[in-house]
């Protein structure tokens, strides 16, 4: 009868051996060769990066100058408000002016000098004050 001696790990001699030649390939001071990883990304990563960027740029851009352009547009409505309200202003003075001249104009004395005419003329200044 021959007694075989117990395996704790449970595994093969020869699997045994495997890990234990693999593990010397490992620590004998050589390693295997890893894939090579580049630096630097690949020149379509890059393009797409450089596109990317380019496209988040050029959005900055158009929505300041969006921007911009509304708040031009606001304060431009306010100063054609307050020109509105200085054209208006010089209209009714403009009528106010008008009644004033016609009141005068209907004066006793320029109705005189204008029945007057035999050679002498008549000079009236009008001023106006305006309210």
């Amino acid at each position: 009868m021959t007694v075989l001696p117990k395996n704790p790990d449970h595994r093969s001699s020869h699997l045994q051996q495997d890990l234990h030649f693999s593990a010397h390939r490992r620590y004998d001071g050589s390693y295997p060769i890893q894939s090579r990883t580049d630096r630097y990304p690949s020149s379509g990563i890059l393009r797409q990066d450089i596109l990317k960027l380019t496209a988040l740029l050029l959005f900055i851009l158009f929505a300041a100058l969006l921007l911009i352009d509304l708040s031009t547009l606001y304060s431009g409505r306010a100063k054609i408000g307050k020109l509105s309200a200085r054209i208006e202003s010089l209209s009714s003075n403009n009528a106010l002016l008008q009644q004033d001249l016609i009141l005068a104009m209907d004066h006793p004395v320029l109705r005189r000098a204008n029945m007057d005419e035999e050679g002498e003329e008549t000079v009236i200044t009008l001023t106006a004050a305006l309210p």
